[in-house]
Parts: structure tokens; sequence; C-alpha cells
């Protein structure tokens, strides 16, 4: 198999087919299993109201919460590009410093706070 750019090399999706000397059904996606590690916490956090309403095991609701939230971002495909890379992508734009003209950072005045009054009328 022969590769003509750096981008078809990295467009390979790698998998997993078996589990020490047990072979898988069906082979897992890396990327999937990514995707099922990060929603982990996340579905344990959805997981409590639902277990509450349904009078389940938190831990069973949050596995298959886990797993239906999963199955639905592998399906996800955000602009071409895989989910984790998607994820991020997001966290880099949230947590960076925000730049602006000329690539001067953006100045936070946490100091300064909204101050407003109203006036009582009667």
């Amino acid at each position: 198999m022969f590769y003509h750019s750096y981008k078809s090399l990295f467009k390979i999706k790698f998998k997993i087919y078996s589990i020490g000397k047990y072979q898988l059904a069906r082979p897992i996606p890396l990327d999937t299993l990514g995707i099922l590690i990060i929603l982990a916490l996340p579905s344990y956090l959805i997981a409590g109201p639902i277990a509450g309403a349904f009078g389940t095991n938190r831990v069973a609701t949050a596995i298959l919460v886990d797993f239906l939230l999963t199955s639905f971002a592998h399906k996800f495909d955000p602009q071409g590009r895989p989910f984790l890379e998607f994820v991020y992508d997001i966290f880099t734009f949230i947590f960076r410093p925000k730049k602006r003209d000329f690539y001067e950072t953006v100045q936070t005045n946490r100091k300064h706070r909204l101050r407003w009054e109203a006036l009582d009328l009667e």
C-alpha cells in the first residue's frame, strides 16, 4: 500500500481486532474507544436523574448512556474531521488566550464589575 501524501496517511482508521488471545466479533475503532472514555464522566452525570426517574442502578444507566452517546458521536462528522479532533479544537478555543488585531492578547479586566442601580418608585 502506497501513500501519496502525509494527509492520506492519517486517514487510516486504526482498529482493535482482538484483546489478548480473544478475537472480537467486530473490530473497535480507536477513535470510538477515545470517545467512550471522554464521554464517561458526562454520561455518569446525566445518568443520575435518569436512574432516579426509572428506579434503576446509576452505574448501569451511566454505561448505557455512555454507549448511546458514543454511538451518536461516532456517527457525527463535524466538517470531515474526527470527533476527537473536534472536541480538542473546542477546548483549545475555550481555554487559549483570545487574540485580535496583530495577534495581541485581549486584556480581561476582571476587577471591574458592572454596577447598576434602580430607583424605587412608589
